[in-house]
């Protein structure tokens, strides 16, 4: 973890001054190492550097779809996401939503990180119906690699299904031992 973040560094300090796209692309991808390392206020910091310089970019500053205001506030809303803190994704979610332009890509884009949203934050049930909605999307429209993210929800049902079957028998375990006191 620790060379993967010196690399990332390098490559933001490396990154053309005048090239905001590159510059702000290489900083979103530092923070998204920090959030996986655990370091949530170095994500922090370093996507409100990414948010900065997104804002900066116009027309064809922006890497077609891949870097700017929309991205980052997708990629803070499926940190966010996978951290379980569902009203912040969401929040993010709805910023990302606004800002132009929003085509079928985006669509499953953000819908898939509302899925991991709501099922992380709870909300299984809507979450579950929305990330069926986004299998059907991603293979019609071949997104295959969103994907991943549904496999991700389902892999984390799977985790919360073994602790409630464990934290069941144990406490099923407890009632069931002997009743004298």
């Amino acid at each position: 973890m620790e060379k993967g973040l010196e690399y990332l560094h390098t490559a933001v300090i490396t990154a053309p001054e005048q090239d905001i796209a590159t510059r702000g692309n290489a900083v979103q991808l530092l923070a998204r190492g920090y959030l996986k390392a655990g370091q949530l206020k170095q994500f922090e910091r370093f996507m409100a550097q990414a948010e900065e310089l997104a804002g900066q970019l116009m027309g064809e500053g922006i890497m077609q779809g891949q870097y700017g205001l929309k991205s980052v506030y997708e990629e803070y809303a499926k940190s966010y996401a996978l951290r379980g803190d569902m009203q912040k994704a969401l929040e993010y979610i709805w910023k990302a939503q606004r800002v132009p332009a929003y085509d079928k890509h985006w669509e499953i884009v953000l819908k898939t990180t509302t899925a991991m949203a709501l099922v992380r934050g709870g909300e299984v049930h809507d979450g579950v119906d929305l990330a069926v909605e986004c299998v059907e999307l991603c293979r019609q429209f071949g997104t295959i690699r969103l994907l991943e993210r549904i496999y991700s929800v389902q892999s984390h049902l799977e985790r919360l299904r073994r602790n409630i079957g464990q934290s069941s028998g144990t406490l099923r375990e407890a009632l069931d031992g002997p009743s004298e006191y």
